[in-house]
């Protein structure tokens, strides 16, 4: 998010978690690297770690963020004491939203489980309600 996130301090990094794509089941195994970095430092200030659904899921609302930015022509003045689009692409808000994906996330059957198995249909399901 660093192009995105221009004149803020912070930008998001994400990256494979080494090893979790090597599997022939790679959809359900693979884990994305959400890292929040200080652009002024280069120091990691926050990191999550998501499944292919959550980093899906983020990546479609970071891209509808940018497309509102990109359509406002990257004005990021503020009208009648609101932020604009752009000031509000910030790494802390998306971090949010990783930390709201990976921990709402709960599984549809039971409803009692967090949701930590994917398929490859992309459903999530608890490990108890897989086994039955």
């Amino acid at each position: 998010t660093a192009k995105l996130a221009v004149g803020q301090p912070k930008h998001l990094l994400f990256e494979v978690q080494p090893g979790s794509d090597a599997s022939a089941l790679w959809k359900v195994a693979v884990r994305i690297v959400c890292t929040k970095i200080n652009k002024e430092d280069g120091m990691v200030e926050a990191s999550r770690i998501m499944n292919l659904y959550q980093f899906i899921q983020l990546y479609k609302d970071i891209t509808s963020q940018a497309a509102e930015v990109l359509a406002a022509d990257g004005s990021m003045e503020c009208s009648s004491g609101q932020l604009s689009s752009a000031a509000s692409c910030q790494a802390s808000m998306w971090m949010g939203r990783v930390k709201q994906l990976t921990e709402e996330e709960e599984c549809c059957i039971c409803m009692d489980g967090k949701a930590d198995l994917i398929l490859p249909c992309a459903h999530s399901f608890c490990q108890k309600c897989i086994d039955k």
